[in-house]
């Protein structure tokens, strides 16, 4: 694979992409004054290079009777975070899992329906031989989520 050069046509594509991955390739070619053959070739180029990871929708967790969101630190020793991982898969209400650095060895986001839900959840974290601590953080409110606008801004 090539090295991929980003331009400010690309970016454009990628802030509307962002902003609704539902938008037809005409929608998009009409917007930015390009042809759909042009936009689509650049769509499946910024695809194979992985700069798009998937077309995908974001959740309300909140609507699907999910309102409390913990974030979870977890110590595990000296066991691989991609073990761990794979150990957590079978619990639907982990939505994320971040090897990270610092105090924690990793951070889970979960989304529960109750405090009593999180404190099963927690309970099969912590049975597993290999967890030697965690730590919970309730979020109390989501200010801010989908920094990619900032990201993908187009430069002068």
């Amino acid at each position: 694979m090539t090295d991929l050069r980003i331009d400010g046509n690309d970016r454009r594509i990628l802030r509307y992409l962002v902003r609704d991955a539902r938008q037809s390739v005409a929608g998009l070619a009409r917007r930015l004054g390009l042809s759909e053959s042009a936009v689509r070739h650049r769509i499946d180029r910024l695809v194979e290079h992985k700069v798009i990871d998937r077309f995908t929708v974001s959740l309300d967790y909140n609507r699907l009777g999910y309102p409390i969101t913990v974030i979870l630190g977890l110590n595990v020793g000296n066991k691989p975070g991609s073990e761990v991982a794979k150990a957590l898969q079978g619990i639907d209400e982990i939505v994320d899992i971040f090897t990270i650095t610092g105090e924690f060895d990793l951070f889970i986001r979960i989304v529960c329906r109750d405090m009593g839900c999180f404190e099963e959840i927690v309970e099969k974290i912590r049975a597993l031989p290999y967890v030697e601590r965690t730590r919970s953080f309730v979020v109390i409110n989501k200010i801010r989520s989908g920094f990619y606008d900032n990201i993908v801004q187009v430069s002068s």
